[in-house]
């Protein structure tokens, strides 16, 4: 299932292409305590990391629990979804997905109020105790909405144990 990001997409296939090409991942689940440092340790087990860009809260400008990591090379960014996915960062099991790539202002998530999705699904503190509605049909937590795609699914060629091929030329 592949989140549209209408807000920087027009079509959901303008989406897919960039992620065909991309070098970028979403990492999802983040403690707010998590830094850029961490994350880039944490990824560069996989390959070299270009940049590093934080989720943060549109108004006060701290993590929100987000983070998108853009790789030097493609391929090490499947290494991360292949391999990254699930582990522990600062006691936190994080999500690991291939992301279109970073633009200026996705740093803000997709929540219309500022922070992530939970903010406009009920679960934010801008909330003020107000509960969302429901209608006849509606999809689960992801809605009807969204646009279905299948989920992507790294090549088999990766293992359990995965090294980049920047990295096997160090150790050699």
């Amino acid at each position: 299932r592949l989140y549209w990001d209408r807000s920087h997409y027009s079509k959901p296939e303008a989406q897919v292409c960039a992620l065909a090409l991309s070098s970028t991942v979403y990492v999802g689940n983040l403690a707010f305590s998590t830094r850029t440092i961490h994350l880039r340790r944490h990824f560069e087990q996989v390959g070299p990391v270009a940049e590093v860009h934080m989720g943060l809260d549109r108004f006060k400008k701290i993590p929100c629990g987000f983070a998108f990591v853009e790789f030097r090379h493609r391929i090490d960014a499947l290494g991360a979804v292949a391999n990254l996915t699930g582990t522990k960062l600062d006691g936190m099991l994080i999500r690991v997905e291939l992301d279109a790539g970073f633009k200026p202002g996705r740093e803000y998530g997709r929540g219309t109020s500022g922070g992530q999705v939970r903010d406009d699904r009920g679960g934010g503190a801008k909330n003020s105790g107000r509960k969302r509605q429901r209608s006849e049909g509606e999809g689960g937590a992801m809605g009807d909405d969204r646009q279905q795609t299948q989920r992507f699914q790294p090549p088999q060629q990766f293992g359990a144990r995965w090294e980049s091929p920047s990295i096997q030329g160090q150790n050699a």
